[in-house]
């Protein structure tokens, strides 16, 4: 295991504090927040402001989340050519970690609800076959 520089630490307990705070937000908090943190990204391109921003379009159930813009923002912070302090590289990774697994989640999800769906629509079809079946019998022996 490498030894943290206190910096890093400090860069990393940051980020995790701002994710807390976060956390703690209303709906509409957390809309102010991403209109705050989008302009700062805008004017400084600093790491903080766009692993902060990556945060915030990753939350799930929010009017400005978007997963494909957080994952650009990602790949391009990690394909820079220029040297970046080591905390904020593992940030950048344990979120384009935790976003690869959450949409993983996110597709198990969907297929079982697709599965549950037709599931349901073939238990419908079996239905109305049986109500069928039943109606030729009841003709059949009201026939004889």
């Amino acid at each position: 295991m490498r030894m943290v520089e206190h910096a890093e630490a400090t860069a990393i307990e940051q980020f995790f504090q701002y994710f807390v705070y976060l956390r703690s937000l209303p709906t509409e908090g957390l809309s102010h927040e991403y209109a705050r943190q989008e302009a700062a990204f805008a004017q400084s391109h600093r790491a903080e402001d766009r692993l902060r921003l990556v945060l915030l379009l990753s939350l799930p159930n929010t009017d400005f989340g978007n997963r494909l813009y957080a994952f650009d923002l990602l790949q391009a912070y990690l394909n820079e050519s220029e040297p970046r302090p080591t905390g904020f590289i593992d940030i950048a990774v344990f979120l384009v970690t935790f976003m690869e697994n959450k949409t993983s989640l996110s597709t198990y999800q969907l297929r079982i609800h697709n599965l549950k769906k037709d599931l349901a629509e073939k238990e419908h079809q079996l239905a109305e076959q049986q109500k069928k079946i039943k109606k030729l019998q009841d003709d059949l022996g009201s026939q004889k």
